[in-house]
């Protein structure tokens, strides 16, 4: 049975909007399983979402459950510490990012669970409804350092950005996703002045961030030409751990998208970078990219 941690881990009124959080936790469920065949129980739509996903893909859902459940013995202590750390530093980093960005408003769900390998965290669209995910799974696997604050700006910034960007936040555009997950890590380290490239997530896979320093100039040439267009194979190979490329690092979007905003971010204050149109920031990382290229 699904527990409610928190109806409102924090609360406060901001000219007359309330913004609430509410975490749902499906972690205990997973814990208590016995077997593979119990695990689409526990959050059913989240499990037809991933069903789905494996079916497009050309996989069998039933086995690919079975081997996120055969395999979980292999992380389960890091699983359990990670999940019992995880209210306090949710609750602190919340009440940080709120400094910075008051005008965050409306309700926010987070889900606590084991993602059948899915994501660490970030938003996907559940039965209709965008809701902010935490895998604790891939967290266990990746997450190999102390410190997850800057983790959580980067992610409640999505929140946030999705927020104020409208519309254009969605349109999937490759330059798009670049300034998202760009901007949302050049923030995080900006409000974590001594985090390292492996708090930021810019070492998932190991050494991430220098790979992609020693092959920025290549990968700026193949990202030019489609940072306007919406490129499902390209995405697969600049964004997910998933990707087979063989020049292109696993999720080297993400640090691409942080170099580029490096460049250009210190000229702007962090209300203000979360402001910019899509399209001026898109050209701007374009301006960026053909520098790296040079």
């Amino acid at each position: 049975m699904i527990k409610l941690l928190a109806i409102i881990i924090c609360t406060f009124t901001l000219q007359s909007n309330l913004y609430a959080v509410e975490i749902y936790d499906y972690v205990d469920d997973w814990l208590s399983a016995k077997e593979a065949a119990e695990i689409q129980n526990i959050y059913p739509a989240f499990y037809k979402y991933k069903a789905q996903k494996w079916s497009k893909q050309g996989l069998e859902p039933n086995k690919e459950v079975n081997k996120q459940f055969n395999s979980f013995e292999t992380i389960k202590d890091t699983f359990v510490k990670k999940y019992h750390a995880l209210k306090p530093i949710i609750s602190t980093a919340l009440e940080d990012f709120k400094k910075h960005f008051p005008d965050m408003k409306g309700n926010n769900k987070i889900v606590l669970l084991h993602s059948l390998g899915e994501l660490n965290g970030g938003i996907r669209v559940i039965d209709n409804e965008p809701i902010f995910l935490l895998g604790l799974d891939i967290m266990a696997k990746y997450h190999n350092w102390e410190n997850d604050i800057p983790f959580f700006h980067h992610e409640f910034f999505h929140l946030y950005h999705k927020q104020k960007a409208g519309k254009q936040f969605g349109r999937g555009y490759i330059g798009d996703e670049l300034w998202k997950e760009g901007v949302a890590t050049y923030i995080s380290e900006v409000m974590n002045k001594k985090a390292t490239p492996s708090e930021m997530m810019l070492n998932i896979p190991p050494k991430l961030y220098e790979d992609c320093q020693k092959k920025i100039a290549g990968m700026s040439k193949e990202l030019l030409p489609n940072l306007r267009t919406q490129n499902d194979e390209l995405y697969k190979k600049y964004f997910l751990l998933s990707s087979t490329d063989k020049f292109v690092p696993k999720r080297a979007g993400y640090c691409v998208g942080y170099l580029a905003v490096k460049k250009f971010g210190p000229k702007y204050s962090l209300r203000e970078l979360s402001d910019l149109n899509f399209d001026i920031a898109i050209k701007k990382i374009e301006l960026t990219l053909k520098g790296f290229v040079k």
